[in-house]
């Protein structure tokens, strides 16, 4: 979509929002309490040995 309003928005979510989101899920952001979503992820699939961390719908941060 090219837009002269949405598209400084749409290259901000592309660029900085959804990266840091990856880097947040992943507890890799220094300073910022693990959300421990992406891992949990893992250990469901079996990769990872562990017990579910967070919330019910932790989940839903992921999807």
């Amino acid at each position: 979509m090219q837009d002269d309003f949405w598209s400084d928005y749409i290259r901000l979510v592309r660029e900085v929002v959804v990266p840091y989101q990856w880097e947040v899920l992943n507890d890799r952001v220094p300073g910022a309490a693990p959300s421990g979503a992406i891992r949990n992820y893992r250990i469901a699939a079996g990769d990872e040995e562990g017990e579910f961390y967070g919330m019910v719908f932790q989940d839903s941060d992921v999807a």
